[in-house]
């Protein structure tokens, strides 16, 4: 059953997520480990309690690079990558939840 859970999650991720120039590889492997995170640190009270904080304190700090980020020469906003990014992170946090 396992077996099938992990293979679902990886053959589903690299049909989503191809490497080209936008999404690479590297930005695949920080996104799928941002969603494992989050599923360990919920197995722990010590964690789970301080979580709301660091979210709140990286969507500040998000907000506030958005605002003030390059405004010549920047990088576009790409909504295909954005999903990418989002539906890596999913990944990430079912293959936590599934295997930690």
């Amino acid at each position: 059953m396992m077996k099938d859970k992990l293979f679902l999650i990886l053959t589903t991720t690299s049909l989503l997520v191809r490497a080209d120039e936008f999404y690479s590889i590297e930005e695949f492997i920080f996104d799928f480990g941002t969603g494992l995170s989050f599923a360990s640190c919920e197995r722990y009270p010590e964690c789970s309690e301080k979580m709301p904080v660091f979210i709140i304190v990286g969507i500040t700090i998000g907000i506030v690079l958005a605002l003030l980020g390059e405004k010549e020469g920047g990088d576009r906003f790409r909504p295909r990558k954005q999903a990418k990014r989002i539906v890596c992170g999913g990944f990430g946090y079912s293959f936590g939840k599934s295997f930690l």
